[in-house]
């Protein structure tokens, strides 16, 4: 079973897809910075990029965990929104989906909620136990999917 963690922003979205029963992961990575236009172009080319709700990506997945777009500008929290919305729509229906905020995920993974980037990096390189070189976003989707293991198995402990 595999948990996936997604780190979206108007220019591309980053999933990490970790095991349920170890800290191995891979990353897909969606990416439409040379798309020419603005934030509602690069979200419709993003549309075409994204693996379907068909796709054999998802078939071993069984929790969706998404970063909730947060930020100064309510225009790019709005655009970045938009990308959240075209990611759960290529989702298969019976998968459940969260959206957990930056300091809910960080705290997930045992950083302070306002943890640097650099902690977070340290944070996926001790948990991969390698020298990994994936751009900050995927360390993100790789933080956002472990968090959202964590807080699922405390959930099932708890039940």
């Amino acid at each position: 079973m595999i948990c996936a963690g997604v780190d979206v922003s108007t220019r591309a979205v980053h999933i990490a897809l970790l095991d349920f029963d170890s800290d191995a992961a891979e990353v897909q990575v969606y990416d439409a910075t040379d798309c020419e236009g603005d934030a509602l172009v690069r979200a419709r080319t993003l549309a075409d990029l994204l693996p379907s709700r068909r796709s054999s990506l998802w078939d071993d997945v069984g929790l969706v965990a998404i970063e909730r777009p947060m930020g100064p500008g309510t225009k790019a929290v709005g655009d970045m929104m938009l990308v959240v919305g075209i990611v759960v729509a290529h989702l298969p229906p019976e998968i459940p989906v969260w959206l957990l905020g930056p300091t809910e995920w960080r705290k997930g993974c045992g950083l302070a909620g306002n943890a640097t980037k650099a902690a977070v990096a340290w944070f996926v390189r001790s948990k991969l136990g390698q020298a990994i070189d994936w751009p900050q976003d995927s360390l993100d989707a790789y933080s956002i999917a472990f968090a959202a293991r964590a807080l699922n198995a405390a959930g099932v402990a708890a039940a």
